[in-house]
């Protein structure tokens, strides 16, 4: 652009090297090629003035910008300013800008962004090239799974995206993938993993979403396990192989025995133990594991020393046991098999009692020569109904002597001399006292239990189901603690039809008596029965185990 500033109102002529003419004031000239160009000035009036303005023309720089006119938000989208100017400003539309010829951009919000490139040189030249880019929406995705997991489980992993993909895969962190947006996977290491889900548009945008997940060891609760001998009394080891199990919880058939990772466990019972062991990591990942024992009973054996009148003779040792047993008893100087050893030296001896299947009792005694001891109970005979108790009374001329009565079923305390017996069927029982030496004295009580069995029941012989609530149910009466339940209950009409019948099967369904709901209410198949005779039979249980069974005649009346 050149502007005149000659005589107001003087005609005026520009002249260019590059032979272009103009008579304005003003004039806008483009050079098409770089140079050095002279514009000449002509000013008319009464001749003429002139001035030559020499002009340096420099190049326009090239620029060309290059990017992908269609991007997926959030996607790392690159550009190319290709120039040969050193200034470079590049536009990326939504405020943002670049001075790099390469670089990368994110568009986070879709739509159509217009791009501008422009350079400019050292002289100012400038030059611009622009673009569109279409920014599309990415889907809206959804992922979801435990985030915890156990080595060697399978866990859920499912995800869905809006609009519907086109197809999505999970990629588990472990090297392993699984097309499909619901998936399973197991871990086989544990550890902090990645989990990602990634779905395909159908605008052709991926998407992903990234779940960490966190694998826990999963314990091998195997037991590991030591048995001396498959009869009871037996002390049992039990341990857990795998390091991965901090917590473990112990049963034996159901009930509780030991936290710890291993431990030893004394079994008296005899009979099936289920031994089961929840191992888990730091109360995760628990794995259950289970043996069986099978333990017999244990040695039945006595060990009695029984000093004799004159302490010169020696002690006699007894071991009652099962005839099948092999008893050996041996001391320094001496070596016998038997359950009955006679006048031996005071000493020490050891015992052994071996059964047919390989179980062991092994102890050892001290025989020496204590004060003779004496034990009397009184009395020694007693009769009993069944509920009633006795108080039994042992004595012993030793002052400061222990007392066991053996068995000990249905005595109160059978360590002390003298226990109450609530006895529920006939009993011989044992007193043993003890002084302070270990001299053994036994007694015997027998106690025996009479049951008088019509006369622990009644059965009446008339009833009147007229609903006024007297006498409505025929129905056993008995209080006493001898009569258990019934095993059936039926009554049969003139025509011997079974008219009414109440068995009972098992513990669910006992019928007991002194209980109307359990009896006959004078009802045959929803109708009252007609009034007459009718013909019973009961069988009553009792608490031995007796069953009687007794029959008669009912009058029905109403």
């Amino acid at each position: 652009m050149l502007y005149s500033q000659s005589t107001n109102g003087a005609p005026v002529l520009w002249k260019f090297s590059d032979g272009n003419t103009f008579l304005l004031d003003t004039v806008s000239v483009v050079f098409n090629t770089p140079g050095v160009y002279t514009a000449t000035l002509y000013t008319y009036g009464c001749g003429y003035d002139s001035m030559n303005l020499p002009i340096q023309v420099y190049p326009t720089p090239e620029v060309a910008l290059v990017t992908d006119p269609h991007v997926c938000a959030y996607e790392e989208t690159s550009f190319q300013v290709n120039t040969n100017a050193p200034f470079i400003l590049l536009a990326y539309g939504d405020g943002t800008t670049s001075s790099q010829s390469s670089s990368s951009h994110r568009y986070t919000i879709p739509g159509t962004y217009a791009v501008t490139a422009t350079v400019s040189t050292l002289p100012g030249c400038k030059a611009t090239d622009s673009g569109v880019i279409n920014v599309l929406a990415l889907p809206d995705i959804e992922a979801d799974t435990d985030n915890t997991a156990c080595t060697g489980r399978e866990m859920s992993f499912s995800g869905s995206s809006t609009p519907p993909p086109v197809n999505c895969y999970w990629r588990f962190g472990d090297g392993s993938f699984n097309p499909g947006c619901v998936a399973t996977h197991a871990y086989a290491q544990s550890g902090q993993y990645s989990a990602i889900f990634s779905v395909f548009a159908p605008n052709g945008c991926i998407h992903a979403d990234t779940l960490p997940v966190t694998v826990t060891q999963t314990p091998d609760a195997e037991i590991i396990y030591q048995l001396p001998q498959t009869c009871v009394p037996v002390t049992a080891t039990f341990g857990v192989v795998s390091p991965a199990a901090t917590n473990t919880v112990w049963k034996d058939n159901g009930v509780y025995v030991s936290g710890q990772t291993s431990f030893s466990r004394l079994i008296t019972a005899a009979g099936t133990h289920e031994i089961t062991l929840v191992a888990s990591n730091n109360g995760l990942c628990p794995d259950t594991g289970r043996i069986v024992l099978m333990l017999d009973d244990a040695i039945q054996a006595e060990i009695i020393a029984d000093p004799v009148c004159d302490p010169g003779d020696g002690i006699d040792l007894r071991i009652p046991t099962d005839p099948s047993n092999i008893v050996t008893v041996t001391s320094p100087v001496y070596a016998q098999t038997g359950d009955f050893h006679e006048s031996l030296d005071t000493g020490l001896y050891n015992i052994k009692v071996l059964n047919q299947i390989g179980c062991r009792l092994d102890t050892t005694i001290l025989l020496s020569t204590p004060e003779l001891a004496e034990v009397v109970a009184e009395p020694e005979y007693f009769e009993l109904r069944p509920g009633e108790s006795v108080q039994f009374n042992a004595v012993s001329n030793q002052q400061g002597a222990s007392f066991l009565w053996k068995p000990g079923l249905f005595l109160d305390n059978p360590e002390i001399s003298n226990p109450v017996c609530t006895p529920d069927k006939s009993m011989v029982y044992y007193v043993y006292a003890t002084n302070f030496a270990g001299c053994v004295k036994v007694d015997t009580v027998r106690v025996i239990l009479r049951i008088n069995r019509e006369d622990e029941i009644f059965i009446p012989d008339a009833f009147t189901p007229n609903e006024d609530e007297v006498n409505d149910v025929f129905y056993v009466r008995s209080s006493s603690p001898s009569v258990v339940s019934l095993d059936y209950m039926r009554v049969f009409d003139k025509y011997n039809e079974l008219v009414f019948e109440a068995i009972g099967t098992d513990a669910s369904s006992l019928i007991l008596p002194e209980n109307p709901d359990f009896g006959w209410d004078g009802t045959f198949r929803g109708q009252k029965a007609e009034a007459g005779s009718y013909r019973y039979v009961i069988a009553v249980r009792y608490i031995d185990e007796q069953v009687v069974i007794f029959s008669g005649t009912l009058q029905l009346i109403r």
